[in-house]
């Protein structure tokens, strides 16, 4: 969720370095996703470790258009893998299309095969963090050979529950932002600049709030974990996840809040790696 910060939280993260990840090689650059057969526009992409030889951590950003250098600080946590970052169409660094029947799940579903495709990568880890977990759980729905493990992280299943719980904590909670979003003190520089950056087409759980995830079908199921903050908004929203998929693996972060990889990178790390090492050879 795209959200607004007090001044006194935005000039403590200002003593924050501008780095979002201490690992600074990467290949970057664009590919085009289509719509309406001639509309044509840029997704942007940026790959660290590219020339490692396991298969690569795709990280999908949540927002809805809230951009993805949210999440580069992941890279300093997971070795020896390639991990591609994109911005969805709307946001950061891609194109932001005025008509909003350009944005929906299911397009941005149709821009991540786009972006595998044309990059050539055949097989991925897929990581979706917040909304992102969504794009994420509805591309393995149709595309579940290609991706090997799925990591949804503080994802809703119910759009419409997760705002009200956010809506009734925030009311009630004049802390609400250090206590049930981000527990990281100051909030880091990199999520603030994520947010000042944020899409304005297309932005917020307003705009998927009809959106409740369906079962997987058998022929999709993938390895799945799904990790959550003890302290997160959206935590009320997310716990029919069992009844939707089968779940291996289910790991709550007892010190965290919606931005486990920003509170505890280092343990969030550590789980996702042995999560995606056990299940890089199925």
């Amino acid at each position: 969720m795209i959200t607004q910060l007090s001044r006194r939280q935005a000039m403590g993260s200002a003593l924050l370095s501008l780095s979002v990840a201490s690992k600074t090689s990467f290949e970057d650059g664009h590919v085009t996703v289509s719509r309406d057969e001639s509309d044509k526009f840029s997704l942007y992409y940026r790959m660290y470790s590219k020339d490692e030889p396991s298969i690569p951590l795709l990280v999908v950003h949540g927002g809805p258009s809230l951009p993805s250098q949210y999440l580069y600080p992941i890279v300093d946590n997971v070795d020896n893998r390639p991990i591609l970052f994109y911005d969805q169409l709307g946001c950061g660094k891609s194109d932001e299309p005025k008509q909003k029947k350009y944005y929906s799940i299911s397009q941005s579903v149709d821009d991540m095969e786009s972006l595998l495709s044309q990059l050539d990568i055949p097989h991925v880890h897929l990581l979706g963090h917040s909304y992102g977990g969504n794009v994420a759980y509805e591309y393995v729905r149709r595309y579940p050979t290609r991706v090997q493990s799925l990591i949804l992280a503080n994802t809703s299943t119910n759009m419409r529950k997760c705002l009200a719980e956010y809506s009734r904590l925030e009311k009630n909670n004049p802390k609400f932002w250090e206590t049930y979003a981000c527990r990281a003190v100051p909030t880091p520089n990199v999520l603030l600049d994520a947010m000042r950056h944020g899409g304005r087409v297309w932005s917020g759980m307003d705009v998927v709030v009809d959106y409740v995830a369906e079962p997987l079908p058998t022929s999709s199921q993938r390895p799945t974990l799904y990790m959550t903050g003890k302290y997160d908004f959206g935590a009320a929203a997310s716990e029919n996840w069992h009844d939707l998929l089968h779940i291996e693996n289910d790991v709550v972060l007892m010190n965290c809040a919606h931005y486990p990889h920003l509170e505890d990178g280092e343990v969030f790390g550590e789980i996702i790696c042995d999560f995606m090492k056990q299940h890089d050879g199925d």
